[in-house]
């Protein structure tokens, strides 16, 4: 049974990765064309993540690259994911990948404290509702 990660879990598991092989051009910049478009695996990814290949390709071809985007020019579009670049196939845009790994994480920390403060809120009205009906009601502790 298939798994189907989150846009987080995904990308993030991409991220950490195929970071080395980004990095690696810095030393040997004869691994490929450019350092900004890295090549992945899309059934390895799933793999990784026990998900179905064909699901995460879709994903980021579909649906990530169109909403990871930026126009640099008014006939330039760069997309997180690139079918084709320079003859490799499935590439990532590791800039922007790595800026929807830090939108995404910022996200979910977000989420998380919000989710903790509503948890204490809830807490604390709890308490306060036992001591006003202990009041109310004369129970002595």
């Amino acid at each position: 049974m298939y798994k189907n990660p989150t846009d987080l879990e995904l990308l993030e598991c991409i991220f950490k990765y195929y970071r080395p092989e980004f990095e690696k051009f810095d030393e040997d910049n004869s691994i490929r064309k450019g350092k900004i478009y890295v090549p992945i695996d899309c059934k390895l990814i799933a793999k990784k993540l026990k998900a179905d290949p064909e699901l995460v390709y879709g994903r980021l071809y579909y649906h990530l690259a169109n909403v990871y985007k930026y126009q640099q020019e008014k006939d330039v579009e760069a997309k997180l994911f690139e079918f084709k670049v320079d003859g490799q196939l499935h590439c990532i845009q590791f800039p922007i990948l790595a800026s929807a790994v830090a939108n995404l994480k910022a996200e979910h920390q977000k989420y998380q404290s919000t989710l903790k403060a509503s948890m204490f809120a809830v807490i604390v009205a709890i308490a306060a509702a036992s001591i006003t009906a202990f009041d109310v009601f004369g129970i002595k502790t």
